[in-house]
């Protein structure tokens, strides 16, 4: 993560950005690019993190506040609910067989994703 984030911001440097990126948390939050260097624990998961806040902003603006959310990518289908609006949080996380232990957007892989089916 220290060579990535800072390959990142030292291209969107060059290109003339002049803030540091944000960086997507997997609760759902953004942080400095220098807290995820210091932390990466907290981008663990953070893809699809991402992708529930979109459904949750959409689902937001076409008001609805109880949803299920799918996000169908190459390698996975991971679906998690929205609650009054807001995303389900939880702390009783595992990556494989490690428990993280850290507020993260409770998301559940069930299935392949298209391109593992084809």
């Amino acid at each position: 993560m220290e060579g990535y984030i800072g390959d990142l911001g030292n291209e969107l440097s060059r290109a003339g950005l002049g803030s540091d990126p944000g960086i997507m948390q997997s609760n759902g939050g953004i942080i400095a690019a220098d807290v995820a260097r210091d932390r990466p624990v907290r981008t663990l998961l953070s893809g699809p993190a991402a992708g529930v806040q979109g459904a949750t902003a959409i689902a937001k603006r076409c008001g609805f506040e109880d949803v299920i959310t799918m996000d169908m990518g190459g390698t996975s289908c991971d679906v998690s609910l929205v609650e009054d609006a807001e995303p389900v949080v939880s702390t009783d996380v595992e990556v494989g067989p490690y428990p993280v232990g850290m507020p993260m957007i409770d998301v559940h892989t069930v299935g392949s994703g298209g391109g593992s089916i084809a």
